[in-house]
């Protein structure tokens, strides 16, 4: 479905990048993330923690708290947006969802593969997506 914008020109970025879903949620976003949307989906008494131990961010954090590993975890029953970075792209998973006693969708949801965090070079700047 694409939609007009404010010039009364086709929105063409459906076809130009790369979205498996959803594509008026993300739309252009894909580019900018790096990343795929996947799907929304329920978890329920989630952890979030960190696997990749040498991204600057993950090693800085750890560091300045005294810890060896990040454990976050959300004992409610919320959405999250699922999300897959590009193969080759510049998106790094810093967290991920590795824990979580329910979610709706068992076959999309898979502990310790899909980032909550994302490390992204964009241009010449930086930036952190939180999925949560």
């Amino acid at each position: 479905m694409n939609q007009q914008n404010s010039l009364g020109q086709m929105d063409l970025s459906p076809l130009i990048y790369d979205v498996d879903s959803w594509v008026m949620e993300w739309d252009n976003l894909t580019e900018v993330f790096n990343s795929h949307f996947i799907d929304d989906i329920v978890l329920e008494n989630s952890t979030i923690s960190n696997i990749n131990t040498v991204h600057p961010i993950i090693q800085n954090t750890t560091k300045e708290l005294g810890k060896s590993k990040l454990n976050l975890t959300k004992t409610d029953r919320d959405w999250v947006e699922v999300v897959k970075p590009w193969q080759g792209g510049s998106a790094t998973p810093i967290l991920y969802f590795s824990d979580y006693n329910y979610t709706d969708k068992p076959k999309t949801m898979k502990k310790n593969e899909f980032g909550t965090a994302h490390a992204i070079e964009y241009g010449k700047g930086r930036v952190v997506q939180i999925v949560i």
